[in-house]
């Protein structure tokens, strides 16, 4: 519902993640306590097929 007024105006062609899923990962770890840009990737990886 909040989620649905954000526009994604990257290329179409070269997306490779939505960027709804990229919100919503680094929201989640944010709250999870990942405080570091280093922390959100790790954790997005090991998180990965939530997202596939």
């Amino acid at each position: 519902m909040y989620f649905g007024i954000i526009d994604d105006e990257r290329n179409q062609s070269t997306i490779k993640h939505k960027l709804i899923d990229i919100l919503k990962l680094s929201m989640i770890a944010i709250l999870c306590g990942m405080g570091k840009l280093d922390k959100i990737i790790d954790y997005g990886r090991n998180k990965k097929r939530i997202f596939e």
